[in-house]
């Protein structure tokens, strides 16, 4: 499974560096690509050894050695990509919900000013995230799609100019518990908004595997650093995102010609299986922080 989704990958990859015109980002990819035709047997080949003697800890430490070694590959690749309308979507998604969740913070201060200075920069990333989103609705070809996709933009706009208005109110009558709550559940709409347009665009699958790689990083850290609230929390996190992202992906595959779609449940189903003895490793190593081999 490895092999056949690395090939994938590769093929892709280099397909992708071609059309690229900056020869510094396209030599970067094409590093990356030898790294991932260099180690995926390499890795193959440690995931035997250690799966016919779990116990030599040496074999474990030189598989998670190499993998991460794939993964920053992986991560290269990505980071050098051709910029796509999903992947801007996810970036401008995520942009947009930290700007609203800092207009409700000064919205729910009481503070005209920072209300302000945050609706502009709320106003400027709407702006982009509806004409991004008008571009991917154009892609799409299913028409009930398409008609949600555009519903959801329209809905948008028209929130917009209402949202500020109550913010506004709000953060100019901070006893008014009436005009707080418009405020605030303008936000949760416009949040929700969101998420429908990353679900019907395709990107929602693409913004749940960004968080759950943020989430294993942080996770990663935390047990490193001996954290067990953070740690526990990030666990949490990983359990309830994992089931968001299979659940999102497996929709999609519902979308694709059946090969496509084979591909996707087949990486679901190595998803899940690996997801148990990580979440196992970091709960042991929670509860025995002095034991260096749970820490790797």
């Amino acid at each position: 499974m490895l092999q056949a989704n690395n090939e994938n990958l590769i093929k892709q990859a280099e397909k992708m560096a071609q059309s690229i015109d900056d020869p510094v980002r396209q030599q970067n990819i094409l590093n990356s690509i030898s790294e991932l035709e260099r180690l995926t047997p390499v890795v193959i080949a440690n995931a035997k050894e250690v799966a016919n003697d779990p116990t030599n800890e040496q074999n474990k430490k030189t598989m998670y050695k190499n993998i991460e070694e794939l993964r920053k590959n992986m991560d290269n690749i990505h980071n050098n990509a051709v910029g796509t309308v999903d992947q801007n979507l996810v970036n401008l998604s995520k942009e947009q919900k930290d700007a609203l969740e800092e207009l409700r913070e000064n919205v729910n201060a009481g503070n005209p000013p920072g209300t302000k200075q945050s609706l502009e920069k709320v106003k400027g990333l709407h702006k982009q995230l509806v004409a991004e989103g008008r571009t991917a609705a154009g892609s799409i070809r299913d028409p009930k799609t398409n008609k949600r996709i555009l519903d959801t933009l329209n809905e948008l706009e028209s929130l917009m100019p209402i949202l500020e208005v109550d913010c506004n109110n709000s953060a100019n009558q901070p006893n008014n518990q009436n005009a707080n709550k418009k405020a605030n559940d303008d936000i949760d709409r416009y949040a929700n908004l969101i998420d429908s347009l990353l679900s019907d665009t395709r990107s929602d699958p693409i913004a749940l595997a960004q968080k759950e790689m943020n989430v294993l990083d942080n996770l990663e850290r935390n047990v490193n650093n001996n954290d067990p609230a953070n740690a526990a929390t990030n666990v949490k996190d990983l359990i309830d995102t994992h089931k968001l992202l299979c659940a999102s992906a497996l929709n999609e595959a519902k979308k694709l010609p059946p090969a496509r779609a084979n591909n996707i449940n087949n990486a679901i189903n190595e998803l899940n299986q690996l997801m148990n003895p990580h979440v196992q490793h970091a709960k042991n190593a929670l509860m025995n922080p002095d034991t260096e081999k749970y820490k790797e």
